[in-house]
């Protein structure tokens, strides 16, 4: 087991096992929008119905477009290193905010940062965990219409299960890990394409009014208002997981173009199967009630079977999701490993004397493949013990997720844009202001929606307990804080991630040599000035 086997420190190399169209697979399957979108339909349908689902996702997805252009701009400008080694690890939103803070308030950025990127990647695998066990569960009714759940305690240990099998794999057999990718991309696009083309054909169609007009409000608030705003739920917790390609940048050649270029390949292709799906969804209800209060749990199956009138088609179509969520899950694992494998470097995460060992024989950061398996299985107690379970999950993975991904355009917003190095995805000044702003608006929307329960009255039962957990998460990074990170953590170096290539900025063609420069500088600027206040 790597885990017995002798390790060695930070200055060991990780493994550089992924190309571009693994990278694009990976992307594709942690967005997820096909699979996201099919397995929590449900809260919309109730909340809205299918013209909250259809313009909510197209004016997300306006927002992320922003949101992802940022990222990009980042990701050009702080790209990692040729040689791959552990002390330059990409840690997306993370990194980039601490590289655009100003140097006295880097330590302040990076380690909530650090800690938000690597927490909501973790409650990622654990969404994907409590998805899969769910699909099992559909499987099990559908190939037997008499199958009772004997209590949680199974789907927990289904759970329990996919989240073991994804940590083997990170560990043992990581060089098949983009063959598995790739194959839950291809598998689950020729799935799209096949049940699209299967449901248009065979449905009948609904009225135009259901997926353009009408309002459903099941949700028990007296304002449609409100449900069509519960209903944006569907949309923004799809449009998550969006910097994975970032993760893993130090793992494919020229980052600075490639990274950027998959992160714009990915939203493009997500959208036009988001609204592709979600018109076929749509078009193809006969009895939205049946769907929502479907025996399989699972009101996308339920579609599917009514839809086509065959039982074989939803039994492939959940075998179809099966397998999107594997892929997912074993892709969420790998990049909560390297989040935490990179925080704990920089000295921001317990146990990082541990978590920063890479074994010598696999080429991956044993101890922390370990720690995200642990804190998976963790949260999974939430979901053993409460129905709402799963929606606490993924309520605090999207307020973490979107934290961390608002932190570099709202630093953005503030600096300035001169001194940023200029690269071919710069967004230029109105651009990327507009583009910040508009990232922070909807972050800041975003994190209220997933606090508010999702129906009332509000009881025991029903109430949201995504709170519960972003407060525990809290309390944990502040125990963390001040027991070690205090003195100990160090945000991550400027120098160590940067490439050297030549790149102009908006002051007349410095390079990033140049801009190193004008970083220094500052610094320099900020400690004299420090000490002659002293």
């Amino acid at each position: 087991m790597p885990g017995n086997s002798e390790v060695t420190e930070t200055h060991s190399h990780l493994s550089r096992d992924f190309g571009i169209l693994g990278l694009v697979s990976v992307a594709w399957n942690v967005i997820n929008i096909f699979g996201g979108l099919s397995y929590i339909f449900v809260v919309g349908f109730s909340a809205g119905g299918l013209p909250s689902i259809f313009y909510g996702f197209i004016g997300a997805t306006c927002c992320v477009v922003c949101l992802i252009a940022t990222l990009a701009e980042c990701a050009a400008m702080f790209p990692t290193a040729g040689i791959v080694t552990t002390q330059e690890a990409s840690c997306g939103a993370y990194h980039f905010a601490t590289f655009l803070a100003p140097p006295k308030y880097r330590r302040l950025v990076g380690y909530p940062m650090g800690w938000f990127n690597f927490l909501g990647w973790v409650l990622t695998e654990a969404a994907c965990c409590a998805i899969f066990s769910g699909l099992v569960y559909s499987m099990a009714v559908l190939c037997n219409p008499d199958f009772v759940q004997g209590g949680r305690w199974q789907l927990f240990l289904v759970y329990v299960a996919v989240a073991a099998i994804a940590w083997l794999c990170n560990l043992y057999m990581l060089k098949i890990i983009p063959y598995l990718e790739n194959a839950g991309c291809w598998i689950s696009l020729t799935a799209f394409l096949a049940f699209f083309v299967t449901l248009l054909a065979l449905s009948k169609k609904a009225d135009p009014a259901s997926v353009f007009v009408d309002i459903v409000n099941e949700t028990g608030y007296s304002s449609n208002a409100m449900a069509v705003v519960l209903g944006l739920y569907n949309s923004m917790a799809a449009w998550m997981c969006l910097d994975g390609a970032c993760h893993l940048a130090e793992e494919v050649p020229n980052p600075t173009r490639n990274i950027p270029k998959i992160l714009y390949l990915s939203i493009g292709v997500q959208f036009l199967v988001g609204v592709v799906w979600i018109l076929a969804i749509g078009f193809s209800i006969e009895n939205i009630d049946v769907v929502i209060n479907s025996p399989t749990g699972v009101p996308i199956v339920e579609l599917v079977r009514q839809a086509t009138n065959s039982n074989g088609a939803a039994i492939v179509f959940n075998l179809v999701l099966l397998i999107n969520y594997f892929a997912a899950t074993v892709g969420s694992a790998l990049t909560s490993s390297r989040q935490g494998f990179a925080l704990a470097r920089d000295g921001g995460l317990f146990f990082k004397r541990h978590l920063t060992r890479v074994d010598p024989k696999f080429k991956v950061p044993t101890y922390s493949v370990h720690f995200c398996f642990f804190l998976v299985v963790l949260v999974g107690i939430i979901y053993l013990l409460s129905t709402e379970g799963f929606n606490a999950i993924l309520g605090a993975e999207v307020a973490f997720m979107i934290l961390a991904y608002a932190a570099p355009a709202f630093i953005m917003l503030c600096i300035g844009r001169s001194t940023l190095p200029k690269t071919p995805f710069s967004l230029g000044k109105f651009l990327g202001h507009f583009c910040c702003i508009v990232t922070i608006v909807y972050s800041f929307a975003v994190l209220i929606l997933v606090m508010i329960p999702m129906t009332h009255p509000v009881t025991a039962e029903s109430m949201n307990y995504t709170i519960l957990i972003f407060g525990i998460s809290f309390i944990i990074m502040g125990i963390s804080w001040f027991s070690d990170a205090r003195t100990a953590y160090q945000p991550p170096s400027f120098k160590a991630f940067v490439e050297k290539v030549p790149i102009e900025t908006e002051k007349g063609g410095l390079g990033i040599e140049g801009a190193l420069e004008i970083t220094q500088e500052k610094e320099q600027r900020s400690i004299d000035t420090s000490e002659i206040r002293m």
